[in-house]
Formats: C-alpha cells, sequence, structure tokens
C-alpha cells in the first residue's frame, strides 16, 4: 500500500506478505491514534484477488463495505484519518 500524495507523515510504501493480512496503527502508522490498535481491517489474498474487510468497532475503514471487496491498484483505502493507495 502507497500513501495518498497528499499526506505528509509517511511517505514510503508499507509492504507485506502473506495471503491474509491483518491491518492496525502498528503496521500502518504507530502515532494515529485514529487508526484501531488491534484490527483496523483484513486484507485477504484469494483465487489471485485481493479483498479488504472493516474489523474497527468505529467502522472507520473506507471503501464502506459490509463484505469482502476486490482491490484493484489505484483504489484509496481509509483506515482512521490516514488515506492509502493500494498497489499490488
Amino acid at each position: 500500500m502507497i500513501p495518498n500524495a497528499n499526506e505528509e507523515a509517511v511517505t514510503s510504501p508499507l509492504v507485506f506478505s502473506g495471503e491474509e493480512i491483518i491491518l492496525n496503527r502498528d503496521n500502518t502508522d504507530e502515532g494515529n491514534m485514529t487508526i484501531t490498535s488491534k484490527e483496523q481491517a483484513v486484507l485477504t489474498y484469494e483465487n489471485k484477488k485481493w479483498y479488504l474487510q472493516d474489523r474497527s468497532e468505529q467502522k472507520t475503514t473506507f471503501v464502506y463495505t459490509t463484505e469482502k471487496i476486490e482491490l484493484k491498484p489505484g483504489d484509496i483505502i481509509v483506515l482512521g484519518n490516514r488515506r492509502f493507495e493500494f498497489d499490488e
């Protein structure tokens, strides 16, 4: 995932590996209290496609969906008040 170009705090891409990635404050933006510390969202790789599912209590992960959705390069993911661009 790549921080949105308009964001100043984080400039380098976030690199993850695996077929299931729990997104939270620790692995996206440690000092950002608007991102959940335990499980903000989960990225899963299934059948050669990436999916995103919100797991935050406050429902602050956007694209808003109640089910897993396919992610495509260029999609914007919002965790708390931070925006990230998805890039395979």
